[in-house]
């Protein structure tokens, strides 16, 4: 899950460092409001899931992603 969840994310930044789960999808990795919609798409069509808008503005952190994939799948 998380290799899928690094591709989505390098898909939708031109980050090319390693990431880690502290990151700021915004101020370090440079996802934009427009570019985070496309990745959030992304990341639903990939694990067949989906998010509801007030959980996609609480996702500010790689780890956060994380957290809400693994909480989408497990239910």
């Amino acid at each position: 899950m998380r290799k899928e969840l690094e591709r989505l994310i390098r898909e939708q930044s031109e980050f090319k460092d390693e990431i880690t789960n502290d990151q700021c999808l915004y101020d370090d990795i440079g996802i934009d409001s427009l570019s985070i919609v496309d990745l959030i798409n992304q990341v639903e069509k990939a694990f067949n899931i989906s998010f509801l808008e007030s959980e996609v503005k609480e996702i500010k952190t790689v780890d956060h992603l994380i957290n809400q994939v693994k909480s989408k799948i497990n239910k």
